[in-house]
């Protein structure tokens, strides 16, 4: 092995060595001199002068080439006499600027006399030949900057005089090391101490070593009451033990056990169910001491996922009942929006049914009159059986529209857009014509209209929509204008063909902008006590949300218009 390969320990116990070789060779006496020529055994004399050079020159080379540095100092002054390239290189001065330094001047101007009474106790400690400990100190370099390292003095003589010899060790590295350890080791106490989950040591025969604070905060239990004692007997429920001991006994044999569940007992007896995941512990010589247990609480978890587990179970059947709970309540709503409008329905029958039932009085009291006078024969007869059942079956048509119109639908069938609104007007025409308000249904030339969904509650937002373009007219009367009410109806298609649009617009001073975004919200209402407000709101559910349309509306010249959009079928 050359120098080169030999570690920093090596090449110092080497130095030492030869040092102390040195010091013995130095120590030789010839018998007598002349002129400082040595006279004796002239064999004896080579060849100590020959080992002497031959040490000395071994030394200096390790000397020059020590990775650590090295100064050497007269104890008496304590300047420093000679230096190695390692500390030119430590200092980052040239040698023979720091030979004929003082010692003090390696440090920092605050450690200077603790660096001189720190040689003084090397000096005084090597004469009395008391073995020296290595010392941590900085030294400083030439720009300031500070380096710590480590010092080790010994003396050691030349040419029969003591010197100090301090070797010195940049500690940068193992500070750094030492920092990061310090650092690595107060990061895992943090993270042990502030988790919130159980972090638990066991031995290898299941004692408690450690545990952390939350560990104290779920069990009630402090560290110090059960250290050393047995896990499974303290922890756990007596019914658990052989089989949670069992996958400890797998999981000391680092055999995998993530992920096990069991419950453990407080100190009050309540259980809690913990989730485990554990990692086995190993000294320097990879032998198995112990298992570190992770344990997350997941009672609190296990119940909610309980309680999800039924609530999917019953999820459906929940979910159509509540379809089936608002369909219902919508209904209800739809019917008593068409209640709302009872008294006027009821009026218009009674008006639809004046004239036959003045017709057929007409027709008893003649009956009588023919009788008397004796015109009573079968012609007669038979006209009047003929007109008096052309009344009555007129009034039972009336009876059966009405009736029609107040039965909810059932099921989404396919209805003719137009003739729809067609017999609603013809069903409702008096109570517009009471109001003086004229119905305008503009001829688009538009065959069939067919879209998919309930007609006739399509026939009570018609209804609607007509109630209030009739209601703005009336209002704006009382207001003071004179207007002609008029109301328009318009069928179309869209650009695409794929849309039937019904457009009712009316001459009623139009819809205040700012309750325009308001005016389908349900319960809302302008007309006071005299609204339910929920007209429009039930008109748009019907629209939208049963038959997949559209339902808007906006301002006119003049008035109001509402827009109908439905999903055109085939």
């Amino acid at each position: 092995m050359v120098d080169g390969e030999k570690t920093k320990e090596q090449l110092i116990a080497e130095l030492e060595q030869l040092q102390a070789k040195v010091e013995r060779l130095q120590r030789y006496k010839p018998l007598y001199t002349v002129d400082d020529v040595a006279i004796g055994h002239s064999n004896a004399s080579g060849q100590v002068t020959a080992r002497l050079k031959e040490s000395e020159e071994r030394y200096r080379s390790l000397f020059d080439n020590s990775p650590d540095a090295i100064f050497i100092a007269d104890p008496t002054t304590g300047c420093i006499v000679d230096a190695n390239k390692s500390a030119s290189m430590l200092l980052d001065r040239p040698l023979n600027e720091i030979r004929g330094m003082h010692q003090s001047r390696l440090h920092p101007k605050d450690k200077e006399q603790y660096s001189i009474e720190l040689f003084k106790e090397h000096v005084r400690a090597s004469i009395n030949g008391e073995r020296n400990c290595p010392v941590e100190i900085d030294v400083v370099r030439a720009n300031g900057d500070t380096i710590p390292v480590e010092v080790l003095g010994r003396i050691v003589y030349h040419n029969g005089s003591p010197f100090i010899q301090g070797v010195f060790r940049d500690i940068r590295s193992r500070r750094n090391m030492e920092d990061e350890l310090r650092s690595a080791k107060e990061f895992s106490e943090g993270v042990i101490n502030t988790a919130q989950a159980i972090i638990l040591v066991l031995g290898r025969c299941g004692e408690i070593i450690r545990f952390n604070p939350y560990m104290e905060e779920v069990s009630g239990y402090k560290l110090e009451e059960v250290r050393g004692k047995d896990w499974f007997e303290t922890f756990l429920p007596k019914g658990d033990v052989r089989h949670i001991r069992g996958i400890f006994l797998r999981a000391i044999a680092d055999i995998q056990t993530r992920g096990n569940v069991n419950p453990i007992v407080t100190k009050d007896g309540r259980e809690i169910l913990i989730e485990w995941y554990d990692k086995t512990l190993k000294d320097k010589n990879n032998e198995i001491v112990g298992l570190i247990s992770i344990g997350q609480d997941i009672t609190e978890r296990r119940r909610l996922e309980e309680e999800l587990k039924n609530l999917n179970a019953n999820l459906e059947s929940k979910i159509a009942e509540e379809i089936a709970n608002r369909q219902r309540q919508e209904q209800m709503l739809i019917q008593q929006s068409k209640m709302a409008s009872m008294g006027e329905m009821i009026g218009l029958i009674a008006h639809q049914w004046k004239q036959p039932l003045n017709a057929l009085s007409v027709s008893v009291q003649d009956l009588k009159d023919a009788y008397i006078y004796g015109e009573l024969n079968d012609e007669y007869l038979d006209n009047l059986v003929t007109s008096s059942m052309n009344q009555i079956l007129f009034m039972s048509k009336t009876t059966d529209t009405f009736r029609d119109f107040f039965r909810p639908s059932r099921e989404k069938v396919k209805f003719d857009v137009k003739t729809a609104v067609e017999d609603l007007i013809s069903m409702f025409i008096g109570i517009f014509d009471k109001s003086n308000i004229d119905i305008e249904i503009k001829d688009s030339h538009v065959s069939r209209l067919l879209a998919e969904g309930y007609p006739n509650e399509f026939k009570q937002v018609i209804l609607n929509l007509l109630s209030n373009s009739k209601d703005a007219i009336i209002h704006g009367r009382h207001n003071g204008a004179n207007i002609q009410g008029h109301i328009e109806i318009a069928f179309n298609k869209d650009v695409c063909g794929y849309e039937v649009i019904v457009s009712i617009r009316d001459n009623g001073g139009g819809i205040p902008e700012d309750v325009m975004d308001k005016i389908f919200d349900p319960y809302f209402t302008t007309k006071g006590t005299g609204g339910t407000g929920i007209g429009l709101y039930m008109s748009r559910t019907i629209i939208e949300t049963n038959m997949a349309g559209r339902l808007t509306a906006r301002n006119v010249d003049g008035g109001a218009e509402f827009i109908v959009t439905l999903k055109q079928c085939s």
